[in-house]
């Protein structure tokens, strides 16, 4: 049914999104008052929307989505997950008996009537008493992913911000990485492609964030310092200045006694 929707709604060019449609005549009933097309015209403008529309089927109900890329030229393009695009044609948003409509620029077909909806977060669009909603989606497809981080120079000290990391990136084109910093470690941000040093000992949550402000899933990291050795058990995962073995799991007076982020305590 959104098929047939959204095909009445600009499919009437040569390329659409489902099957091929009738064109239906558009109706001649009485309009509301008019209301600004340039605001709704410059809502799309340039933006990533959520097409949902809810659809009956006997005593269910179903929804159905897809994502509409909305460019500055008057293009409309589907695409999938990936941000491939499955199908595009141009479009217009124009006054029409007294109400604004998205329509295509291709053929004289059915007129779409948009209305911003009600916190003008986002535009509904009606057919023939079906309404479907177009909100914006700020990262639209797969953001940064990263794979791997290393810790390449350790800190010489517990205090010092002499540590460096390398970051191996799965995919996309982060440009910038940000560590937070857990149990009292500092906050960094690295732009990219750039050197990753001055870090202090730590333990960090790591995002990557790329053009569009979408951002990776985190990764952990530790940055321990040379007074601890490495591999060996002996760390200090919080960055409080003493080896975990000698305040995590034996020092009961300590502020970060069993804290989860050094590791597996055992006890008597």
């Amino acid at each position: 049914m959104l098929m047939r929707f959204f095909a009445l709604l600009l499919a009437c060019p040569l390329v659409s999104f489902g099957a091929m449609v009738p064109c239906i005549p558009v109706s001649e009933t009485p309009v509301n008052p008019v209301v600004d097309c340039a605001a709704l015209a410059t809502f799309l403008e340039d933006e990533v929307m959520a097409l949902s529309y809810t659809a009956s089927v006997g005593a269910s109900c179903f929804t159905i989505e897809t994502t509409i890329y909305f460019d500055a030229s008057g293009t409309a393009s589907e695409w999938d997950a990936n941000g491939n695009v499955l199908a595009s044609f141009p479009y217009t948003v124009m006054e029409s008996g007294g109400q604004c409509v998205l329509a295509s620029t291709a053929a004289t077909c059915a007129e779409q009537i948009l209305a911003f909806n009600a916190d003008e977060s986002g535009i509904d669009m009606t057919l023939d008493g079906m309404v479907a909603s177009m909100l914006p989606i700020t990262c639209a497809v797969l953001g940064p992913e990263l794979s791997s981080l290393e810790t390449t120079a350790i800190p010489t000290g517990p205090a010092i911000a002499d540590g460096e990391i390398e970051v191996t990136i799965a995919s996309g084109t982060p440009n910038a990485l940000s560590l937070a910093g857990q149990n009292g470690s500092s906050d960094y941000s690295f732009v990219l492609p750039g050197l990753l040093q001055g870090i202090a000992p730590g333990n960090y949550s790591v995002t990557a964030t790329d053009a569009d402000d979408c951002t990776s899933d985190a990764l952990t990291l530790i940055v321990p310092y040379a007074q601890c050795c490495i591999g060996c058990g002996v760390y200090d995962a919080d960055a409080d200045g003493i080896c975990d073995d000698s305040d995590n799991c034996t020092d009961r007076t300590a502020s970060n006694y069993a804290d989860p982020a050094n590791g597996t305590c055992t006890f008597d």
